[in-house]
């Protein structure tokens, strides 16, 4: 968890709209951990129209840049969810998603607070990270399968902008 002093300082509405994608991103965090195809393909899309929402005119050209590349990053992995044929493709599009989503967090923080889980066995042993709205692991790459595998690696305190 980077400190807080690390982070941008942003525009409240551009946290509340950040936090809003984060919102979404719960909701398709929830539907792999129920392993639900169908239901974290329809999240995805609303992950995506929250997105769009984001406003970018009060940010500075620094924060602009990097934001600019994180919502391509997130905008990549909700593109192709719809067209994966498995529920393990969309996870590995959700383990994307949720690096950068991560990362958002880190650098400008949101409005409530969430948890970094790792589940150390994922992919393969590689590992993957997600962010979560509740301090309990289930786990959205395993579902019920190995649905308490996992760590809190990392949390992060609800942010309001003075």
């Amino acid at each position: 968890t980077r400190p807080e002093s690390m982070g941008y300082e942003v525009p409240e509405i551009f946290r509340e709209q950040i936090t809003a994608v984060a919102e979404a991103y719960f909701e398709l965090k929830n539907a792999l951990v129920e392993s639900d195809k169908d239901k974290a393909i329809a999240a995805a899309t609303r992950v995506k129209a929250a997105l769009v929402q984001v406003e970018r005119q009060e940010l500075t050209e620094k924060l602009l840049q990097d934001w600019t590349t994180l919502s391509q990053e997130m905008e990549r992995a909700l593109d192709i969810m719809p067209t994966a044929e498995t529920l393990e493709a969309v996870r590995l599009h959700f383990k994307t998603l949720s690096d950068a989503v991560i990362t958002a967090t880190e650098s400008y923080g949101l409005s409530k607070k969430v948890y970094k889980h790792l589940c150390p066995m994922a992919f393969n042993n590689q590992g993957a990270f997600w962010l979560s709205e509740s301090e309990t692991i289930r786990n959205p790459y395993f579902g019920d399968a190995m649905l308490g595998c996992g760590e809190v690696a990392g949390t992060y305190p609800g942010r309001i902008s003075h």
